[in-house]
């Protein structure tokens, strides 16, 4: 698919995606994977800081592609703090937390879904297509944004890649990173283009937050295709911080 095909698709879904974006359509680097290790690279990462690490899925790809720099993982459910607790043994450049990042903070509760890897703030949307299951359990975590997460524990970092799976509270993570942006060179952040959770944000608004504070999508890639529900749930955003400039090594 050529660029100016793409564009044109994503243009008929909404004009503002597609006025900024610049869209790199590359047969050898359609995985955000490979993308992301390309990018770190480029842009000389030298810390990353993993917003809703889960059990650490995300910092296990980072090393098994070869990143040797720190890594802040941020996870709320105690459970699968617990899996990062045995990680951070191992690793001396591995630093694991137990917040909800949020836009303010206080308290919040999260919910403990039949598959953890769904867990959120929010509970199932009414019309939810995908039928995520039941809510098995909650409990109440304590909130930071991520200017006061950036200012308490990485504050000599200037190259930074942001990751952001936090199952519909995207918006709500954004909102809260105001004066440190500066720091920020790259951020990949997993959005929902359907209603998977009442109240949570989507694509659209995600979108506009980038736009808004001078980032760029360099990428967007879908995580699958649900064949018996004929539609995609969400999608990856790799994202440029327009201050710094991106070039392929000589």
């Amino acid at each position: 698919m050529t660029v100016r095909l793409l564009n044109s698709v994503l243009r008929s879904i909404n004009p503002v995606t597609t006025k900024w974006a610049k869209f790199a359509v590359q047969r050898s680097t359609t995985d955000i994977n490979h993308q992301l290790r390309l990018i770190l690279d480029c842009l000389k990462i030298d810390t990353v800081i993993d917003v809703g690490a889960h059990r650490g899925e995300f910092y296990n790809q980072l090393r098994r592609y070869g990143f040797k720099g720190i890594v802040k993982s941020i996870e709320p459910s105690s459970r699968a703090y617990s899996k990062l607790k045995v990680l951070e043994s191992k690793d001396p450049l591995l630093e694991v937390f137990q917040f909800a990042v949020f836009s303010h903070e206080s308290q919040l509760e999260i919910h403990e879904y039949e598959s953890t890897l769904l867990n959120s703030i929010y509970r199932p949307h009414k019309d939810d297509p995908f039928l995520m299951g039941k809510i098995k359990t909650s409990e109440t975590i304590e909130t930071i944004t991520l200017d006061s997460f950036l200012a308490r524990y990485t504050p000599n970092a200037t190259n930074v890649c942001l990751k952001i799976d936090t199952q519909g509270s995207e918006s709500d993570v954004l909102k809260g990173l105001t004066e440190k942006k500066a720091s920020i060179a790259l951020m990949q952040i997993e959005t929902s283009i359907h209603e998977m959770y009442e109240g949570a944000s989507n694509i659209f608004e995600t979108l506009q937050w980038l736009k808004s504070n001078n980032f760029e999508v360099l990428s967007i890639t879908t995580e699958g295709f649900i064949r018996d529900k004929l539609r995609a749930f969400d999608v990856d955003l790799l994202c440029l911080n327009r201050e710094f400039s991106l070039q392929m090594p000589k």
